[in-house]
């Protein structure tokens, strides 16, 4: 064997374990830099039906029912003297029955609620996620989300005049 050879063979063999040690520590913290994760949010209209400026266009006395259901679509219910209400609740996720006198209420009529007023409900409701995000090198990314969670933004109760099509008063909360 001539003389350093030895020398040589484990100076090989030192470099290649240096070899591997630098990049099994570069590549693991090349992926940790390159990845990212942080807080994810977000929103979302389920029934984006109306909004408080929406409400501006409304005119009891001159605003019709036509234009309403133009404004706004069908609505979430209708409330007639002696028909009960069926209202679905996405925010709480239920259904629920009314009775008439509940949606009529609110408003000041004279002689009570007649055969002819009509109260149409319509309802803005939202839902907010929170959850967690990560992307990360060669996979893409995911997402950890939690449940959605449903929100009555606005409600709106708009009394009609039903033979003569015309918008008596409503009322938003």
């Amino acid at each position: 064997m001539r003389p350093g050879a030895d020398k040589l063979k484990h100076t090989g063999a030192i470099s290649r374990i240096q070899l591997i040690l630098r990049w099994g520590i570069f590549v693991p913290v090349f992926i940790v830099l390159m990845s990212g994760c942080g807080p994810y949010s977000e929103t979302k209209k389920l029934y984006p039906r109306f909004s408080e400026k929406d409400l501006l266009s409304i005119v009891p006395g001159k605003t019709t029912k036509k234009e309403i259901l133009g404004l706004l679509g069908l609505p979430a219910a209708m409330a007639r003297k002696g028909m009960n209400v069926i209202l679905s609740k996405p925010q709480a996720g239920t259904t629920t029955l009314h009775s008439p006198e509940s949606f009529f209420e609110m408003f000041s009529l004279e002689k009570g609620p007649g055969i002819e007023h009509v109260v149409y409900y319509y309802q803005s409701v939202y839902t907010s996620q929170i959850g967690f995000f990560m992307i990360t090198v060669g996979s893409g990314g995911s997402m950890l989300l939690g449940k959605p969670q449903p929100h009555l933004d606005l409600e709106l109760w708009v009394l009609i005049d039903d033979e003569k099509g015309i918008v008596i008063d409503y009322a938003y909360r």
